[in-house]
């Protein structure tokens, strides 16, 4: 990896042969713009892999979308992330070690406009949790994702919106 540090995108989808000591060389691709980890393994140590390699770019300034989707990051890997105020997007798919302290660390991203909550975990939004979220124009909730109507009151940008599965009834369309 120290040899692609330009790269603006990087996917890592399912590659075992991928370690931490490989994650530490994406601290210096400073021009990184776009992350997708998916189907990592867990590493060898007490940490997941998808912790280490947020860890370890969440100082990276230009990264401004960040996807997860099966990676094994944990509520504190996300944490990690906090700092990063650049994040435009953030998606994460099944990621069933999240659990509701995920969506503190996700409403400290106050520049998102794009989130996209996949089937799992199964998280019960409170009207206040994603409120700092302003900027929000792109809402995507997947199945089972829980809340309230009045959420929706609090992204004033918001001119986009998916539904999935469970989370839409006929209660909830009536309130909407």
């Amino acid at each position: 990896l120290p040899s692609i540090e330009t790269l603006r995108e990087i996917r890592f989808d399912g590659v075992p042969q991928f370690t931490a000591a490989g994650a530490a060389h994406l601290a210096k691709m400073t021009s990184l713009e776009s992350l997708h980890l998916s189907w990592m393994i867990v590493d060898v140590t007490d940490e997941t892999l998808a912790d280490t390699i947020l860890r370890i770019v969440s100082k990276n300034t230009n990264l401004t979308h960040l996807a997860l989707s099966n990676s094994g990051v944990t509520d504190e890997g996300l944490a990690s992330f906090d700092e990063n105020r650049r994040l435009t997007a953030l998606h994460i798919g099944e990621e069933p070690k999240l659990t509701e302290a995920a969506l503190d660390s996700i409403s400290k991203h106050i520049g998102l406009k794009s989130l996209r909550l996949g089937i799992r975990p199964y998280l019960s939004i409170s009207n206040d949790q994603l409120t700092p979220l302003r900027e929000l124009d792109s809402l995507q909730l997947g199945e089972r994702q829980r809340f309230s109507p009045e959420i929706l009151k609090s992204f004033p940008k918001l001119a986009s919106m998916t539904l999935s599965g469970e989370v839409f009834d006929f209660a909830l369309a009536r309130e909407i």
